[in-house]
């Protein structure tokens, strides 16, 4: 019984320790520790700030994932618990709901301002976005020595090209699912890309950049393919749908037109996203398009226009298939070329131009920086007499000559075309272009890229001969408008007048002083004989 009593003291006094000894090795500190949270701020590549607001609540949000990440924006976390409840105390009466409690806090954190709090204190190290757009603050103490939860301010720092919206990004722990605390917390700070401007440039006919001009402009041929590369971003938001049904946006157009006349459209060639060539049909078939000067009237300005079909029935559709697209580089590759009406010696310049409009505001439109201009050239001519006076000769017929390794073609000038043939053996020249002098001895030729080419006559005027060499010309930067003719000379073959002697009276005198000989001898052997 002695023994039981001792046992029971030994117990009773061990139990009425615990206290003590969980005070000398921490535990009473420990019941008041702080915990600790991880904060991951997504960035997102967003054209435009939401117009539903979407709250966050420390989840995982997969609406987001179609959007591209923003890599390089900075953050600092700022623990702003003492000012922020200094705030929220102040408009606080004890007497409020839950609802009420929320409301009022929220409406401190969009009033809270910064730079004006007085015991904010910054957290660890800044974190930049990394390639996934994702920042992480780890480790982040969840509450005070009181076992209060913290407030936290998450700053963002600017960046080029990147609007920083207009809330602010606080944090009250704790954050719960359900009942359940999360500690690995996903914030999605509201931002806005500035959109790119559209592009554009001529390439080869594999999609390839052309290399620089000297002169600052490329020159054609009438009926040379001339390629281009128009391209653009599509918005990362273009799939959104409000909650009335309709697209977020309502426009989303593309146009492209040069800038004169007499430039036929060749047409579109593909449509890439990403690098990877799309189904043009099924691209076209989500909007209302039409092309220009793509016949044989080129009074227009050779381009194309396309709207993408985003109200009316068609619209919700129009922007599920676009969605597929977001924040993907667009590019349309296509092809114009010069035709017999194109003016020469003239810049050509052309604009691709996007047009769009959403969340009911204004068009917003853009267009590609300037890109060098395309051009035909051309040389006029004066035919003229040799001479002093330099008569004017009208009907001298030329035809145009290329060579090419060491090969001779000659020209046939279309209204769309021009083709080169080999010169033949014993050619006639029959199927060629001939250029005709007036008869104020003038005459030209258009439509061709720069070089050196050849003039051969094949009919002079009358009374004159024909040119037995090529007349060399060169086709080049101002060598049409402002320039002089450049002359070509011709020479008269030389009079004829009628035959005043020839064999004919020869012969007549010869036969009359054989005549006269014979009478001589008869009448002095007459003569002999008397």
């Amino acid at each position: 019984m002695k023994n039981k009593r001792k046992w029971v003291a030994l117990v009773t006094t061990l139990l009425c320790m615990i206290p003590l000894l969980a005070g000398v090795l921490g535990g009473g500190e420990k019941a008041f520790a702080a915990d600790s949270v991880n904060v991951t701020l997504h960035k997102k590549k967003m054209d435009e700030f939401p117009t539903n607001g979407t709250d966050n609540n420390g989840l995982e949000n997969p609406a987001f994932d179609r959007y591209d990440p923003l890599e390089g924006i900075t953050f600092t976390a700022w623990d702003i618990t003492e000012d922020f409840y200094n705030a929220l105390n102040a408009e606080l009466t004890g007497n409020e709901t839950d609802a009420e409690y929320n409301a009022k806090a929220k409406q401190v954190m969009e009033d809270f301002d910064l730079n004006a709090a007085q015991n904010a204190v910054r957290v660890g190290t800044d974190q930049t976005t990394d390639v996934n757009g994702e920042a992480t603050f780890a480790n982040l103490p969840a509450k005070n020595a009181d076992g209060s939860y913290k407030v936290y301010f998450f700053e963002e720092h600017a960046s080029p090209g990147v609007d920083i919206g207009s809330y602010k990004l606080i944090m009250m722990l704790p954050l719960k699912d359900g009942n359940t605390e999360i500690t690995n917390i996903h914030l999605y700070p509201k931002n806005k890309v500035e959109g790119e401007d559209p592009e554009k440039e001529l390439v080869d006919e594999n999609g390839d950049p052309l290399p620089p001009r000297p002169a600052g402009a490329y020159d054609f041929e009438v009926g040379q393919q001339i390629h281009y590369r128009a391209s653009f971003v599509i918005p990362n938001q273009i799939g959104d749908i409000l909650s009335n049904g309709t697209p977020r946006y309502e426009k989303l157009e593309f146009n492209d037109a040069v800038d004169q006349t007499g430039v036929k459209f060749e047409g579109i060639d593909r449509i890439m996203m990403n690098g990877q060539q799309i189904d043009l049909a099924t691209f076209l078939s989500n909007a209302t398009y039409s092309y220009t000067n793509d016949g044989t009237d080129f009074s227009g300005y050779a381009g194309f226009d396309i709207a993408m079909n985003l109200t009316g029935a068609a619209g919700p559709a129009t922007a599920n298939y676009l969605s597929t697209y977001a924040g993907q580089r667009m590019e349309i590759f296509y092809t114009v070329s010069f035709t017999d009406e194109t003016p020469v010696d003239l810049d050509i310049n052309n604009e691709f131009t996007v047009t769009m409009n959403h969340d009911g505001g204004q068009d917003d439109s853009k267009v590609n920086p300037p890109i060098d201009p395309i051009k035909t050239g051309g040389k006029k001519f004066f035919k003229y007499a040799a001479g002093t006076t330099k008569e004017a000769l009208g009907g001298a017929e030329f035809v145009v000559i290329r060579r090419v390794g060491g090969t001779d073609y000659y020209l046939t000038a279309g209204a769309t075309s021009m083709i080169w043939t080999a010169v033949g053996a014993n050619e006639d020249y029959a199927t060629a272009t001939k250029y005709v002098s007036g008869a104020d001895g003038k005459f030209e030729v258009t439509g061709l890229e720069y070089g050196t080419y050849y003039l051969r006559e094949t009919k002079a005027p009358s009374g004159f001969a024909k040119l037995t060499d090529d007349v060399t010309f060169v086709v080049d930067e101002g060598t049409y408008t402002g320039a002089a003719d450049q002359e070509i000379e011709n020479i008269t073959k030389g009079g004829t007048l009628p035959s005043t002697g020839g064999m004919g009276i020869i012969a007549f005198i010869v036969i009359g002083l054989g005549l006269m000989a014979a009478a001589i001898v008869r009448y002095r052997r007459v003569q002999f004989e008397v």
